[in-house]
């Protein structure tokens, strides 16, 4: 599990954190992607090829 977790969180402690549940839920915040940003990055890739 240690090397599973990555070296930002390794060693943290939180006192609103009391459960596994919310340190799941805190990483998935940090690694949370913008759907938007994603997709205005494949469109504007194919459009560079379209033209």
């Amino acid at each position: 599990m240690k090397y599973s977790i990555p070296k930002a969180f390794r060693g943290t402690k939180s006192e609103e954190i009391t459960q596994t549940k919310g340190f799941l839920d805190k990483i998935e915040k940090h690694f949370a992607k913008d759907d938007k940003v994603e997709i205005t990055l494949l469109l504007t890739s194919f459009d560079v090829y379209e033209a």
